[in-house]
């Protein structure tokens, strides 16, 4: 994969983006709640109304996997965090890196609209929390499969 890699660097490169930090830790105050989250790789390009960024999140799933994952808006909530948390981002996308070549998978929506969308959803569930609401168990089967905590949220008892 690393010939692959290096000619994707490279062509991202020639339309002027370059690699600008790596793991890197952000903050975005939401009122309520501080988001607290850590960026895979952030990319800066410099265009003439100024710095555009892009955030990138690798993945070892299949360019198909990432696209079923945000399909539907608002189901997957990764990319848009990220977008929020880097603030002012012009891309937000996986990278897969589990074919011959790397592929990015990017949402249909803007990442300034995702990250408003995401901002709301969180003020509004912890402002709901910190009303006295419960919080809903995901019940996501993927992940319930491998949850240790499958006896206390008694998921195999739901109706």
């Amino acid at each position: 994969l690393i010939p692959a890699y290096v000619a994707w660097q490279r062509a991202r490169e020639a339309e002027g983006w370059r690699y600008a930090e790596g793991e890197a830790g952000r903050t975005a105050d939401l009122g309520p709640v501080t988001l607290r989250g850590r960026l895979d790789r952030v990319d800066r390009r410099e265009t003439a109304a100024g710095a555009e960024f892009a955030v990138l999140d690798y993945k070892t799933q299949s360019e198909r996997a990432l696209r079923d994952r945000i399909e539907v808006p608002g189901e997957d909530v990764q990319l848009p965090s990220y977008a929020l948390l880097q603030g002012a981002v012009s891309e937000t996308a996986f990278l897969s890196l589990d074919q011959e070549k790397p592929a990015p998978v990017a949402p249909k929506i803007e990442p300034a609209d995702l990250a408003a969308q995401e901002r709301e959803r969180l003020i509004a569930v912890f402002g709901s929390v910190r009303a006295g609401s419960k919080l809903p168990a995901q019940g996501d089967d993927r992940t319930c499969a491998w949850c240790e905590m499958q006896g206390l949220c008694r998921k195999a008892y739901w109706a």
